[in-house]
């Protein structure tokens, strides 16, 4: 089936890829490609921590509007 060879051809381009980086010295240009990898890796990872922090401060926020909002609620249950 089309799949199939479509898989064999992709594997088969991975195997090759595999080979070429692997009969490759770890030349000056690669030291800059893993330089490069890593500088970028640690800044998705900065910006990971960042979205983690907002995202658990919208929560705080959302929890605190909640507990607000009850507390008015039994504010105006009392005035009754």
């Amino acid at each position: 089936s089309d799949t199939q060879l479509f898989v064999e051809k992709t594997e088969r381009k991975k195997a090759q890829q595999q080979r070429r980086w692997q009969s490759e010295p770890l030349d000056f240009l690669n030291k800059n490609e893993i330089d490069r990898i890593s500088t970028n890796l640690r800044s998705i990872r900065q910006e990971l921590e960042q979205s983690k922090l907002i995202l658990a401060g919208n929560l705080v926020n959302e929890n605190i509007g909640e507990i607000i909002s009850d507390v008015h609620s039994q504010d105006k249950l009392t005035e009754a």
